[in-house]
């Protein structure tokens, strides 16, 4: 019977070949575009889970109220990763960067060893503190990841680049030179791996923040912002409960009273309607949609993924069976005379 089936079938097919390559040709182009879209899903879905211990790393991040309308931003004073890991026994670590490309040597830059006069137009840098290397846990190339970005004037690059200016060679102790500045060359204090292509950072040059000051006076003080900060809980701390106690004690304890010393009047109106708040590292990515100058800009949007989900879902309920009766069936008379 079945065989039946399938030999009337082929033979309705041969018969008219423009509607059964249409058909055909129409069922195969859905499901390649949903297995597509199921593939960019996945890859987007992936980003920053390769961390080791990536569950208990968070980025901090500020929400204000603004009548109904919220800011949000993960840019923080200089201080405040130190005060955190010092005032909350919750903290393992705390690291900042500061990719902003706004001040100098950060962004784009002019580079060159310090032996050649040859400079390159490279991208990719960023200020780090030392705890944001074993925060994340960077597997190193050359170099302990432990002390790589201690010294002043020192630098983590990529093997990217390593490969590229020192091919062949253990680059440890050798010096950089960025814009032409020889009297502030960085000392290479570690080679680290690439970051992986589904991670929200994508840095080749991570230049310490160990002695640097934007301007003088700028590292003590929490009358400005321009650092994200990165966290590591110790096991078993609750995030929603160390939210609270975040924005009470730093609020309260250092930013408000900063904010009065200097006059500010916006004080009052803060307290009542900012709060410091965690997130995770694998929903930076996605989560950081709708951040007011989000200055990490490799971030997508979850708000996508769910489009092209429900488009993919959309596809498959609409598409039918390649072959429908091409004909309708042959009616019977089911009739009787009856005399």
């Amino acid at each position: 019977m079945f065989k039946n089936f399938f030999t009337i079938a082929i033979r309705q097919l041969q018969k008219q070949k423009m509607y059964t390559a249409i058909k055909i040709g129409g069922f195969a182009l859905s499901i390649a575009a949903c297995i597509l879209i199921a593939l960019y899903i996945r890859y987007e879905l992936s980003y920053d889970k390769s961390y080791p211990d990536g569950d208990q790393i968070y980025r901090v991040y500020g929400v204000f109220n603004d009548n109904g309308t919220l800011h949000k931003g993960e840019s923080f004073q200089p201080p405040m990763a130190k005060t955190i890991k010092k005032d909350f026994p919750e903290v393992e670590m705390a690291g900042r960067i500061m990719p902003s490309p706004l001040f100098d040597r950060v962004g784009n830059n002019y580079v060159r060893r310090e032996d050649q006069k040859e400079n390159n137009y490279e991208s990719g840098f960023t200020y780090a503190d030392q705890e944001f290397l074993d925060i994340l846990q960077i597997p190193m190339v050359y170099g302990k990841r432990s002390r790589a970005l201690t010294e002043p004037n020192s630098i983590v690059i990529s093997k990217r680049i390593a490969d590229k200016y020192f091919p062949g060679q253990n680059p440890l102790g050798k010096l950089f030179v960025l814009n032409d500045d020889t009297k502030r060359a960085l000392k290479i204090g570690g080679v680290m791996e690439n970051f992986p292509s589904n991670s929200h950072l994508q840095y080749d040059f991570l230049m310490t923040l160990t002695d640097v000051e934007l301007w003088p006076g700028e590292q003590p003080s929490w009358r400005s912002s321009n650092y994200p900060i990165y966290l590591k809980l110790r096991p078993g701390t609750d995030p929603v409960a160390f939210e609270k106690k975040l924005t009470s004690d730093i609020l309260d304890n250092y930013i408000l009273p900063s904010m009065k010393e200097a006059g500010d009047k916006r004080a009052d109106e803060i307290k009542k309607n900012a709060s410091l708040h965690l997130q995770s590292i694998s929903d930076i990515y996605l989560g950081s949609y709708d951040f007011d100058g989000n200055i990490i800009k490799n971030t997508g949007d979850i708000r996508i993924i769910k489009l092209f989900g429900f488009v993919a879902i959309f596809i498959l309920i609409r598409k039918r069976s390649p072959y429908q009766p091409l004909t309708s069936p042959v009616s019977r008379n089911t009739n009787f005379d009856i005399e």
